[in-house]
């Protein structure tokens, strides 16, 4: 395969007594993308319970595997979390790279991880999540090492031996409590001398480009999930005479497992001991709500839901696009529509804005001032 060919691949949705699975599998898509796959094909199965040995049925293996032959796939994956025997037997029926939702989303973590903490936390969520699938784990690898779920801290160094593992496990552990240690000095002293804003939200939401208006920070922008793995602070001075810290954290996903909420738990826990959390929503997104609620339960894993919050709808400019409209009064009303539908649902203020254009920053900047000085 050439450098920048991108990897054939097919997603595997299950869904369990017809449940709706359409978000969920349009979210793995956009993962594939990010990860540096096409997906040239989905295939769905509804079932009443999961197949010990395939997680789907037998029927449907072969079905997948005449799909990939004709569709030239390199890899599938799954969106439902597969044990190592699963991803064994998938592997020996399908003769082709099988990998589970989980371990796409660590590929893309260790893709993005640039500082020391980020790679830490990184390779000890994949040194747990491979612990208990060493068997599929170790035919992923002879296959197709470099590839998509294989890449990052754990493509070389993860041994199959339990025990090599699970030192190695201790050892990070104990690398990541130092740096813990040292941030929550730093931010102590941060706490004492300053008020803090952290963005959070669900990922892609346009978090990283708030933070770049704010303070011309330079953090990544790319609309690709999971953009900004590291967190980013910088002061802000409000032309008031007021300043603050503004934080950009990782953005959350839907069903993320709890061990990689605790593995990133020293980057998630900035929204913990924040003043203020600036709430990240893409106004445009089919699924508004559902991401209000993916973000709600993270800050709940985390114990942040107490926090004094603003919901900012970004991407206005996007909402806008969406309606052909000329008539700017009546578009005005459908945007206000959507938002005041949502503000009733969950009780805060809230404020409209483009981070890419600049409309509503400053109305932001003065709602943020009135909160943390109230």
């Amino acid at each position: 395969m050439k450098k920048n060919e991108q990897i054939k691949v097919l997603i595997v949705g299950v869904s369990f007594n017809n449940e709706d699975k359409h978000n969920s599998m349009k979210e793995l898509e956009s993962l594939v993308e990010t990860a540096g796959g096409i997906v040239v094909g989905r295939v769905m199965q509804n079932r009443a319970r999961v197949d010990a040995e395939f997680f789907v049925g037998s029927g449907k293996v072969q079905e997948i595997r005449e799909f990939s032959e004709s569709n030239d796939a390199e890899l599938i994956v799954f969106n439902n979390q597969l044990s190592g025997r699963q991803i064994k037997n998938l592997v020996d029926a399908l003769d082709v790279s099988v990998i589970d939702r989980n371990m796409l989303i660590l590929d893309i973590f260790a893709m993005r991880a640039q500082s020391l903490d980020g790679k830490l936390q990184v390779e000890l969520a994949q040194l747990n999540y491979t612990l208990p699938r060493l068997t599929g784990q170790g035919v992923l690898m002879d296959r197709q090492e470099g590839a998509i779920g294989t890449r990052g801290p754990g493509e070389t160094k993860l041994e199959l031996d339990k025990r090599v593992i699970r030192r190695k496990i201790v050892e990070k552990k104990r690398e990541i409590e130092k740096l813990a240690m040292q941030r929550e000095w730093r931010r102590k002293k941060r706490v004492h001398s300053e008020k803090n804003v952290v963005i959070v939200g669900y990922t892609n939401a346009g978090k990283s480009t708030l933070m770049n208006a704010f303070t011309k920070a330079g953090v990544e922008v790319e609309d690709k999930l999971f953009a900004t793995l590291d967190t980013t602070t910088r002061k802000v001075f409000h032309e008031i005479g007021k300043e603050y810290t503004l934080t950009d954290t990782v953005g959350f996903i839907s069903d993320l497992p709890h061990e990689f909420i605790k593995a990133f738990k020293s980057t998630l826990e900035e929204a913990k001991y924040a003043d203020l959390l600036l709430h990240v929503v893409d106004i445009s997104s089919e699924q508004v709500e559902n991401d209000i609620q993916i973000a709600t339960s993270v800050l709940e894993e985390i114990g942040a839901t107490n926090k004094l919050a603003i919901i900012v709808f970004n991407k206005i400019d996007s909402l806008k696009k969406q309606f052909p409209i000329k008539n700017n009064e009546k578009l005005q009303e459908i945007i206000n529509e959507k938002i005041n539908g949502i503000n009733e649902i969950h009780g805060v203020e809230s404020v409209a804005i483009s981070a890419k254009t600049g409309e509503g920053i400053g109305e932001l900047k003065n709602v943020i001032i009135r909160n943390l000085w109230k």
